[in-house]
This record gives C-alpha cells, structure tokens and sequence, in this order.
C-alpha cells in the first residue's frame, strides 16, 4: 500500500522538476551566477522560514531551530558579497496538514541541496568554500530521516488535500522566485 510519502513524491514530481528546470539555469560557475541562485532561494527561503515560526511549526517539528536554513544562506551571501534580498513577508495556512505539505518540499530540498554543495566542493570553486553553508547545512545530521518518522507517525491525522495543496504552494512559491530573478539577471 502506498504511503503519504509516496503519494506526495509522485503527485509532486512534475512541480519538482519545473522547481529543478528554472534553478538549473543558473550558471554556478561564477560567483555572480551562484550568488544569483542563492538570491533566488532566498525570496522563498526566507519569508517562507519566517511564516512556518510565526504558524508554529515547533509544534510539529521540535527540532525547528537546528533546520532552518535562513541564517546560512544570508552568511553565504555576504561572504559572496551580494546584498541579502528582503522579500515581502507571507501569510500562509497555520494548519497542520498544510504546514506538514510545505515542510515536506523545504525539507526534501535540503538533500538537493547536499549534492549540489559537495559538487560545489569537488569542483574548482576555491571562491565559493566559504559561502556553502545553506547548500551544506547540517549535512552530517539526519534530519531528513527524522523528518520522514515524525511525518509517517501523522500521516493516518492529516487532511492529505490540505497536505498536497501546502506542497504544490511551496513548489510554486520556489518557481516563482527562481523564475522571477533568472527574468531579473537576464541582460
């Protein structure tokens, strides 16, 4: 029997890879191209980050404070000396299937992330070391894991409508935000 799991990899596989189509893009092979990727991620990142703590996402992840990613990624940015974006606050659902959907993309992303940071690290990048922290957050803790049992111990409680429509928002909110600043850097 297919699991929640399972369902939301396979419904989200097409927002998935348009969300890999736009940040593919990218050229990460400058320090531009990269710090413009990491702009990018950041006019999702953060507000989206912001909103999850003003929902309460603690009381579903009690580990929050070791996964978010914000802080990273601002550091990684000014060691690239690109100004940090301020994106418009979100106001999203406070539910907990929907947030358990949102929280699902955000915390997926980080294994893309951790193979893009050690290619990142293998490659001939000498200028980009000191500005992997988001890429390489935690990379020797098992979040996703941990992730995967709290959300497996929910799954039987959520409304999976609400759950699907917090993943499809965070695809698209991600899109948007790599779509919009590849449009923006465009000559």
């Amino acid at each position: 029997m297919e699991g929640l799991r399972e369902r939301l990899r396979r419904i989200s596989a097409a927002w998935h890879q348009g969300v890999d189509d736009v940040f593919s893009t990218y050229p990460l092979s400058t320090p531009e191209g990269y710090g413009r990727f990491l702009q990018a991620h950041a006019q999702a990142l953060f507000p989206l980050e912001e909103a999850f703590e003003r929902a309460g996402i603690e009381r579903l992840l009690p580990d929050w404070q070791t996964r978010r990613r914000r802080f990273a990624l601002a550091a990684d940015l000014e060691a690239l000396g690109m100004p940090v974006p301020v994106p418009p606050a979100l106001e999203i659902p406070t539910d907990d299937a929907w947030l358990w959907g949102a929280a699902y993309v955000m915390e997926g992303s980080r294994m893309g992330s951790r193979m893009l940071g050690k290619r990142m690290q293998e490659g001939d990048r000498a200028w980009s070391h000191g500005a992997l922290g988001y890429l390489c957050h935690r990379l020797d803790e098992p979040l996703w894991p941990r992730f995967v049992k709290e959300l497996d111990a929910q799954a039987g409680q959520l409304d999976e409508a609400r759950v699907t429509e917090g993943v499809h928002y965070t695809f698209r909110l991600f899109n948007g935000a790599g779509s919009d600043n590849v449009a923006s850097a465009a000559p």
